[in-house]
């Protein structure tokens, strides 16, 4: 389990072998993660992240590391999509025997990026709310997989 908050601060380089950024203390370049647990669920957990800084898949490498792969991705975690199945009872297929994943892609949203405008150096502040598919799973969760306590 994550602590309530904490920093993973460890050095990233692209492995040109697997195309993949891994930790390398030798060659990596500094990368840090700061992280503060949001929801814990039975099998997942909501983690609300600041960058320091900002490496090639810094928050997918860097949780992988840590033994937090992210729900859905591919290239860092198992890939397998997150299913209502597997953390309701009863469960029944539609017709067609075929269940759809709550989300078909990796489980990451960006809720606010901020950045300093190249030419007029104005702080820019944006914000993007939760997609649809996100708020199910996450609705899903509180629902079928409810929250322990952090």
């Amino acid at each position: 389990m994550l602590t309530a908050t904490g920093t993973i601060d460890l050095p990233l380089a692209l492995n040109p072998k697997r195309g993949l950024m891994e930790i390398n203390r030798q060659s990596g370049k500094r990368s840090v993660t700061h992280y503060r647990v949001l929801e814990c669920f039975k099998a997942h957990t909501l983690v609300e992240i600041d960058l320091e800084t900002g490496r090639q898949h810094q928050i997918r490498a860097h949780f992988r590391a840590v033994g937090f792969p992210l729900v859905g991705d591919t290239l860092y975690g198992k890939g397998k999509p997150l299913l209502l199945s597997a953390m309701k009872r009863r469960f029944n297929l539609n017709r067609s025997g075929e269940e759809q994943p709550l989300m078909e892609r990796t489980c990451l949203h960006s809720l606010q990026l901020g950045f300093q405008h190249p030419l007029t150096d104005e702080t820019l502040q944006i914000e993007a709310p939760l997609a649809k598919d996100f708020e199910v799973t996450l609705k899903m969760l509180r629902r079928f997989a409810p929250a322990r306590v952090v």
